[in-house]
């Protein structure tokens, strides 16, 4: 009995070591305050600040002045809940090591924090590592011109996913390492798009049939998006197409923990959204009005004076700094995943509580993996052949009709994974967005509540208006756009008939579809669980 007793004890003390093992942690190992901002710079620094202009013109049908103002005023938007962010951090304390999700808990009810959760844990985790590592062979193809297999790009998918998992999310020096070499490997295509618009103007000067308050007169008749109707629609269909740019930027405040100063955490995210702003804001007008399609990949030696070797290199270094936004996700997920489970609130969890620990997160590692492996296998089984692509590109595409169409560059079942997996991508951005402003609005009842105790910022407020108001803005027109967009498709479609029009019929029901699964995923298991809370705390009542 004595030896069963002391081997009890020891199995207590050896849990409470693992649980405890970040705080007493050589400091040595934990990150600086100056790579806590790297890795915000590169969490957010993917693959939307060099090529979603083409989207945004798009949308401003060719008005350059009004895709700069999208962007403008989408940034203002990310600057002001950065800003926000301050105040929810200092009151969060623990919560911030599981991030958006952690604040969500804090300031708000438990069923707006059991959607944020499924969220976070079953789609925007596993998705990351599913679709950053396709747009990164669709880059390498678009540079060098070579047509891939899909199995081709799910082996690379796998292979990418797998070693983030199990090395960079599973070993916090080796994520240190490897974000500090991609942060200043993606810093060289950044500095490079900042100047190479206007090296273009000045050598070439403006593009043909560049024009800065009017839609181009493309003659589309009949209308096909709702975004269409008028360039304010346009404008405000584009900002959630910036907030792609920056998503993963909060993953950063899910390592407060891996801080040598976690305290410190709030500034490092608001100096590296800054930063990441001043640079979307150059790049984006660069690109602009030096490349006709707004996109990196318009600077083409028919189109630019830059040879066609500098624009290979710069795009294998756009595609090292893609690695940046799933390295700060790998680091995040494993111990997200365990905090999860430490709170009994991942299912077959349990069995398995007296095993986490967070400087080697095993148990989150596997569920990372699982859940990974799902959203691999939906997307390589079903993309390849969901629908004859053709000239068709989905809501709001990443790079346009050269990568989506099968041809030269990339064949039809690519084309296909592609605009599937940009499909659930940006549905995947928005929703993340809707559940930092979940954050924000709990923390403005909270002044008033005064239930969760902050550090009261000045800016606060003000910046809390502004950011809800912004995103609030986009993210509401892009549902109503969603759904106007059917509805346009399916008349164009009954009209007029035609490849065309089934392709963009289609589209329409694939966002849609998308849609109602991100919301199904996300509020019908924490719909249920509330009504079962409800059932119980009655039943005990009654007895």
């Amino acid at each position: 009995m004595a030896f069963h007793r002391k081997r009890e004890i020891e199995k207590s003390k050896q849990l409470n070591n693992n649980q405890n093992t970040l705080k007493n942690k050589p400091l040595f190992k934990k990150m600086s305050f100056f790579s806590s901002i790297m890795m915000v710079i590169g969490s957010s620094v993917g693959a939307g600040i060099f090529i979603k202009n083409w989207n945004i013109l798009n949308n401003t049908q060719g008005a350059l002045f009004y895709a700069i103002l999208a962007w403008m005023i989408a940034i203002i938007g990310i600057l002001a809940l950065a800003f926000a962010l301050i105040e929810i951090c200092s009151g969060s304390g623990k919560a911030n090591s599981q991030g958006v999700i952690g604040w969500v808990r804090e300031f708000n009810g438990k069923f707006l924090y059991r959607t944020s959760k499924n969220f976070m844990a079953y789609l925007h985790i596993p998705i990351i590592y599913v679709m950053m590592p396709i747009y990164m062979t669709m880059v390498l193809q678009q540079a060098f011109g070579f047509q891939m297999p899909w199995w081709g790009c799910a082996l690379i998918t796998f292979g990418l996913g797998m070693y983030h998992i199990w090395f960079v999310g599973f070993f916090s020096k080796v994520a240190n390492i490897s974000n500090w070499i991609v942060s200043m490997i993606e810093f060289i295509p950044l500095f490079f798009a900042c100047v190479s618009g206007f090296i273009v103007l000045g050598t070439r000067g403006m593009y043909e049939n560049a024009h800065w308050f009017t839609p181009n007169d493309n003659g589309e008749s009949p209308i096909k998006s709702f975004a269409h109707m008028s360039l304010i629609c346009g404008v405000l269909n584009s900002i959630p197409a910036v907030f792609f740019s920056f998503d993963g930027f909060y993953s950063a405040a899910g390592l407060q923990t891996e801080m040598r100063e976690p305290r410190k955490m709030p500034k490092a995210l608001t100096i590296g959204v800054t930063v990441v702003a001043i640079f979307e804001i150059f790049v984006s007008t660069s690109l602009l009005i030096g490349c006709q399609d707004g996109s990196f990949f318009g600077l083409t030696p028919t189109n630019s004076p830059f040879p066609t070797i500098l624009m290979q290199i710069m795009m294998i270094c756009v595609v090292v700094g893609m690695l940046s936004v799933i390295t700060g996700s790998a680091v995040y997920a494993p111990r997200f995943y365990e905090s999860l489970i430490k709170n009994d609130e991942l299912p077959f969890g349990k069995p398995f509580k007296n095993s986490l620990s967070t400087d080697k997160p095993f148990v989150g590692s596997v569920y990372a993996t699982i859940l990974f492996m799902i959203v691999f296998l939906i997307t390589f089984g079903v993309g390849p052949w969901f629908w004859d692509i053709g000239n068709y590109t989905s809501m709001t595409s990443i790079t346009g009709n050269a990568i989506y169409n099968g041809g030269s560059t990339v064949s039809n079942d690519m084309a296909n994974v592609l605009s599937f997996v940009d499909t659930y991508g940006n549905w995947n951005a928005l929703f993340a967005f809707v559940c930092v402003t979940f954050a924000i609005i709990g923390a403005l009842r909270n002044r008033r509540t005064h239930k969760v105790k902050v550090e009261k910022s000045k800016v606060f407020l003000p910046a809390a208006i502004i950011a809800i108001t912004i995103v609030g803005l986009g993210i509401i027109f892009v549902f109503i756009n969603s759904f106007a967009d059917l509805g346009i498709s399916i008349n164009n479609y009954n009209r007029y008939g035609g490849d065309d029009y089934s392709y963009d019929l289609i589209g329409a029901i694939i966002a849609v579809v998308m849609l109602f699964t991100f919301i199904g995923v996300s509020m019908l298991p924490a719909l249920i669980q509330n009504r079962y809370d409800a059932r119980h705390n009655r039943s005990s009542a009654h007895y």
